[in-house]
């Protein structure tokens, strides 16, 4: 990986690094966390983790196992997320659709089950049997291309279908109990297009994963090196746009400003916020943030 390459992989990885560590510190320090705090603190370390393992291959090791035990990793990143994602869109989708909040109290367990189910579909590419090789490892063409079709391909092209369902419910809800508090509301139209933005993000990913299987047709010569490159270039931003989507939300983005100017008047209306909130004079936090809409513009 040189030249250009080099540069701009370095960029995202900085740029996925920076944006997902003030999204954490955001989500750490929040005011009156809602239930959805959880569940993106989980998945920003999920990004962090990820950008942290995406700057390895720059170590100066070169081994086969250590070659090996990289590869396994990166589809255990990808399948991690893909759990995530789902799970996110499924919480979502049990509390404010089907009003069931007996879902919260799976947060941790969901996320270390997905964690044991990730890592034993991952090992597969270590303890399959090869051909000599000082790494036992799927190696050959044939062999990946069944397991990422089966790992990668299907398994997001499920994910990104249950997802795209869950949140075109999720939408519904929200615009019709919206629309119901204000029947005059002009933004109605564009309201909840974050929502959409979920699916979207992840049909972008699972795109990309296709070049994994597709950059088997190709080893050896220089097409496959430029799809291995685009496909890696997409994994190392992939981070930065999860933080604008999930985590840069109106509110948040108004939480962050204030612990920058140290705004104490921020404080005292978050603290009137939650009491009014709390009566069920307003929406929890997390539908004014699917909604693109901040609690506090009603104090503004």
């Amino acid at each position: 990986m040189e030249g250009w390459f080099d540069i701009v992989y370095f960029i995202g990885l900085g740029l996925s690094l920076l944006s997902s560590s003030i999204v954490l510190i955001i989500l750490l320090r929040i005011n009156f966390k809602d239930h959805s705090t959880k569940l993106r603190v989980y998945f920003t370390s999920i990004d962090i983790g990820s950008t942290i393992f995406l700057a390895i291959p720059y170590l100066p090791y070169k081994n086969p196992i250590y070659e090996c035990v990289y590869n396994a990793m990166y589809y255990f990143i990808i399948m991690l997320h893909g759990f995530w994602v789902f799970f996110i869109s499924f919480f979502l989708y049990m509390v404010i659709c089907r009003k069931n909040s007996k879902v919260k109290k799976f947060t941790t367990p969901a996320l270390l089950g997905f964690i044991l189910i990730s890592f034993i579909a991952t090992i597969v590419v270590l303890i399959i049997p090869g051909n000599g090789k000082n790494c036992v490892i799927l190696n050959t063409n044939e062999m990946m291309i069944i397991y990422l079709l089966v790992t990668c391909v299907g398994f997001e092209v499920i994910v990104f279908t249950m997802i795209t369902y869950f949140y075109v419910q999720i939408r519904k809800v929200i615009k019709d109990e919206f629309l119901c508090e204000d029947k005059k509301c002009t933004r109605n139209r564009n309201l909840c297009l974050r929502l959409l933005g979920y699916p979207i993000l992840f049909f972008v990913l699972l795109a990309f994963t296709e070049l994994n299987v597709v950059q088997y047709f190709y080893i050896g010569t220089e097409e496959g090196l430029i799809l291995f490159q685009i496909r890696i270039l997409l994994i190392v931003y992939y981070p930065c746009l999860n933080s604008m989507l999930y985590g840069f939300t109106k509110s948040s983005k108004k939480f962050f400003c204030s612990l920058l100017l140290k705004a104490p008047e921020y404080t005292e209306n978050q603290e009137l916020l939650n009491d009014i909130r709390q009566v069920g004079f307003i929406k929890d936090r997390v539908y004014m943030d699917l909604a693109d809409l901040s609690e506090s513009d009603i104090l503004d």
